[in-house]
């Protein structure tokens, strides 16, 4: 209905109705009105048409298309990425004594925007397992800077916050070795 308003109140028109009306010397009629009215419905309902045609063929054409073998290699580096880096900080995490104050992991690669574009060609499933990946990464993330901001002197905290990450960790890896068997 956007397109309906913007006709309506579109300045072309209201200065076509304003020149009639003192061209003419006469208000316009109820009739005229309902005449443009009509006119701007069918309009907009010939552009709301056309702009869902347009959204519908970019999504055929996206999924239809097939990735390339450079974009399924960033894939396959950034999920054995995501699969190395959350089995590091689960090991690190395990001998935490050996964890940086104020540490910030980096789990996911920098071109995790363009494996999840990658993802999106391949399908609705595989995305979405992707974007699981990303989030327990997400998660993962915080949890460990929040573990590395925990002072030496609370132990016992920071032990049951690496208790809780742990299988976070894993199971991020689990995701993302699932995802690259799927590619494989």
């Amino acid at each position: 209905m956007r397109h309906w308003g913007s006709l309506l109140t579109n300045g072309a028109a209201i200065a076509a109705i304003g020149l009639w009306e003192h061209l003419a010397r006469k208000a316009v009629s109820a009739r005229l009105y309902g005449l443009i009215a009509s006119l701007g419905v069918l309009i907009s309902c010939y552009g709301a048409w056309a702009d869902e045609n347009i959204r519908a063929n970019r999504a055929e054409k996206a999924v239809g298309a097939k990735p390339s073998q450079t974009d399924m290699s960033d894939l396959r580096s950034a999920l054995k990425f995501v699969q190395d880096e959350t089995l590091y900080w689960n090991r690190l995490l395990g001998a935490w004594g050996t964890l940086q104050r104020g540490a910030k992991p980096k789990l996911t690669p920098e071109r995790w925007l363009s494996a999840l574009q990658t993802a999106a060609s391949l399908g609705t499933d595989f995305h979405g397992e992707l974007l699981k990946v990303e989030d327990l990464c997400r998660r993962s993330e915080r949890e460990i800077a929040d573990i590395c901001a925990i002072p030496d002197s609370l132990r016992l905290t920071r032990q049951g916050q690496i208790s809780q990450t742990q299988p976070l960790l894993l199971e991020a890896s689990r995701s993302a070795s699932e995802a690259l068997k799927a590619i494989s």
